[in-house]
């Protein structure tokens, strides 16, 4: 799955996960940055904390996501609801495997969300 965020689709996108060993190992792999990667790396890690779970579990979106290219990966198991949340505020499943679903959304102007 790492080897599939080294493609040109994915290239300039902002690492949001519900998995969060794999925020840090998407920084380690590939050319990506992420959101939230650990304890130490991680500015305001409780706000950013607290972004992610309002993203996966309540499909809430920030501000600071709106005008860049996001990648949303989904560790199923996790939480199965996570991925329904996605869709509707406008990602595109871009690619799946047994585990993961990794979702790709284009930045947009504030005024244009869904």
């Amino acid at each position: 799955m790492l080897r599939q965020l080294n493609d040109e689709v994915f290239a300039g996108g902002l690492v949001v996960s519900n998995a969060r060993p794999l925020s840090h190992e998407v920084i380690v792999y590939t050319p990506l940055r992420a959101w939230y990667s650990d304890m130490w790396y991680t500015p305001y890690q409780e706000e950013r904390l607290a972004e992610l779970d309002a993203l996966f579990q309540d499909g809430r979106d920030i501000g600071d996501w709106c005008c860049r290219k996001m990648i949303a990966i989904t560790e199923r198991q996790k939480d199965r609801e996570a991925s329904g949340k996605l869709l509707t505020l406008g990602y595109k499943l871009a690619y799946e495997n047994i585990d993961y679903d990794i979702f790709l959304r284009p930045p947009h102007s504030r005024s244009a969300r869904p």
